[in-house]
């Protein structure tokens, strides 16, 4: 399966996101698909609340027939609230899910 998983990837031209983001990894995932973990690190500031660094630790779980299905991002670190932005416990929402399979397939990397 595992070997399957990476072919995809490849085919994809997910391998492209390795290039560009070393950090991610590939963890364990359920048959059918292929999820990729990774903590985010960044800098911005605010008028009101100033400079602040924080980071956020997320799975991205790739379905080996995307892009006709999207991927699911979850925020596995618990630092956003459950109540926001959220499906379910921790996968999050990023937009519609019409709008996410327009924007993967018009743009799959």
């Amino acid at each position: 399966m595992a070997s399957q998983s990476l072919n995809r990837l490849k085919q994809l031209g997910l391998s492209q996101l390795f290039e560009r983001y070393p950090d991610f990894s590939i963890i364990p995932s359920a048959v059918g698909e292929l999820a990729l973990a990774v903590t985010i690190d960044f800098q911005t500031s605010h008028p009101a609340c100033g400079e602040f660094t924080e980071a956020f630790s997320i799975e991205i779980h790739v379905p080996l027939s995307f892009p006709l299905k999207v991927p699911r991002v979850l925020e596995v670190g618990a630092r956003i609230e459950s109540t926001f932005h959220h499906i379910g416990e921790q996968e999050l929402c990023l937009a519609a899910e019409l709008r996410l399979l327009l924007l993967t397939r018009q743009h799959p990397t």
